[in-house]
């Protein structure tokens, strides 16, 4: 499943199955941009908030750039 969200100029693009997640955000503005996680709006209804906050609450994110990672749970679902 695919899902988007975004702050402000800030896009991000969540992907994710039954075991794991990626998520990738663009910051396309020429400032860096601090991300906050209740500020953060989501296009669909997510159900695991509380992992996403952990990952993108207050990353910062530098001019001009995109940062991806991959989320795994410890019991291997998410």
């Amino acid at each position: 499943m695919v899902l988007t969200f975004f702050q402000g100029d800030v896009l991000g693009i969540f992907r994710y199955t039954d075991c794991e997640a990626f998520v990738y955000v663009i910051n396309p503005t020429h400032a860096e941009v601090k991300l906050t996680f209740k500020e953060i709006h989501f296009l669909q209804k997510v159900s695991f908030t509380e992992r996403l906050a952990d990952c993108l609450d207050e990353l910062i994110l530098p001019a001009k750039s995109g940062q991806d990672f991959k989320i795994i749970k410890v019991e291997n679902k998410i």
